[in-house]
Parts: structure tokens; C-alpha cells; sequence
């Protein structure tokens, strides 16, 4: 089954440059090829039979799963706004989100949204 997987490696690696590349610096490639095992492994005790790195539909399977845990997050992450700085738009007069807030005026912003804890 290893040599089977490391075929599948060198036969695929255009594939998991290319999601190294959409990672934009989020995983490693060698992080992606062993994600790729772990999945084979979880994907094959989900189907009840081992996975078959030879055939296109397990190893589409595998590279979608891999795709879906390692390189997607990051896009949403990538995305993401800090709510306490004030917008990259070049723009530095702009308030932060957090400014733009509503919140009662004797309120600290940035400790009003956590809740207190009475014993």
C-alpha cells in the first residue's frame, strides 16, 4: 500500500503544488502529502475498505478532502476582518469597525463584548 501511495505522490504533486500555491503560504507541501495519508486512512475506515490509490475516484476523493481541510480555512482567514484597525484602504482617517460599534458611552469597547463571569 506505501509504494502504492508514493506513486500516487509523484503522479499528483502538480495537484498539491498548485494547492500549496492557493494556500499562499499556509502549508508546506510535505504538510499536504502527509495530510494526504491521514485522510487516505480516515476516508478508508469511513468506507469500511482500504482506499485504492490506483483508481481516479479515491484519488479524487483524497485530494478534495485534502483541499477542503489544508488550503480552504485559509481563504476564509484570508479574508477576514481585524474588527480593532482601521481599514487597509490606504485610508487612515477611517475608524476601525470597533469604533463604528454601537455601545453604551461609559462602555470600554474592547472589554464590554466579553461577558463578566459572577461567582
Amino acid at each position: 500500500m506505501y509504494q502504492q501511495f508514493k506513486k500516487f505522490l509523484s503522479e499528483k504533486i502538480s495537484d498539491f503544488r498548485r494547492m500549496v500555491r492557493q494556500a499562499r503560504g499556509q502549508v508546506e507541501l510535505e504538510e499536504l502529502q502527509s495530510s494526504a495519508w491521514v485522510v487516505a486512512s480516515e476516508l478508508g475506515e469511513k468506507r469500511k475498505s482500504e482506499i485504492d490509490f490506483s483508481n481516479k475516484q479515491d484519488q479524487d476523493w483524497i485530494l478534495a478532502t485534502v483541499y477542503n481541510q489544508s488550503v480552504r480555512p485559509g481563504k476564509s482567514v484570508r479574508y477576514a476582518v481585524s474588527i480593532d484597525q482601521p481599514a487597509a484602504r490606504g485610508d487612515d482617517d477611517l475608524p476601525s469597525l470597533a469604533d463604528t460599534l454601537p455601545a453604551p458611552e461609559n462602555s470600554d469597547r474592547y472589554l464590554s463584548c466579553y461577558p463578566v463571569l459572577l461567582p
